[in-house]
């Protein structure tokens, strides 16, 4: 069974989405193998189930190396859990281990933060502010987990932009958005194949 009838079995609703961007950009097919059995969203097993700290790990992973992204992140996640995702105490425990230039940011994030309360916070309430070093690429990459919207793409992300080399060899990346904003209501299945092409075949 190919992974396209596996997925119009087991979801047929992400099947039609799938189905819908494949007939309008049959340049994907080719990798259509490598799409998620289901859309991606906060209840996978891997994805953090707070938002808070969905957002704070893509903060501390953003611009930096992967191995010590992943340390730093292993110092915070503790400190984090214990005390109630209260970012201002997190940095007080930790500023001597954290980027000084993150610290700015999950300061200007606690001041965004602590009127809500950390798990009251949500991908609505992050909109509608703006936080020091969170821009467009965070609050697509949130919003493909913690929303239902279908036309979300990475556009700045470095593992998107090598998958969507691969597709368009000769797309400038100047270029990308132009060729991005014809892929119609159901982007996000491009944006997900992309992606995958970087981690799976690059």
């Amino acid at each position: 069974m190919d992974r396209l009838q596996q997925i119009s079995l087991s979801n047929p609703s992400w099947y039609l989405e799938i189905e819908s961007f494949l007939l309008s950009h049959p340049e994907f097919g080719p990798y259509a193998y490598l799409i998620p059995l289901q859309r991606p969203s906060f209840k996978d097993r891997n994805v953090p189930k707070v938002f808070i700290e969905h957002l704070l790990r893509y903060m501390a992973e953003a611009g930096v190396n992967r191995n010590y992204s992943y340390k730093q992140w292993q110092l915070m996640l503790p400190v984090l859990k214990e005390n109630g995702y209260n970012i201002f105490n997190m940095v007080e425990v930790l500023k001597d281990k954290l980027q000084p230039k993150k610290i700015e940011a999950y300061l200007d994030l606690w001041d965004k933060v602590k009127d809500v309360g950390p798990l009251q916070f949500t991908l609505s309430d992050l909109i509608q502010v703006k936080v020091k070093g969170v821009g467009p690429g965070c609050i697509n990459h949130l919003k493909m987990y913690w929303s239902s919207e279908t036309q979300i793409v990475e556009i700045t992300d470095r593992a998107f932009i090598q998958g969507f080399q691969v597709i368009y060899p000769s797309v400038s990346k100047k270029d990308i958005q132009a060729k991005v904003n014809q892929w119609g209501p159901y982007a996000l299945i491009g944006n997900l194949i992309c992606t995958q092409i970087y981690h799976y075949l690059l």
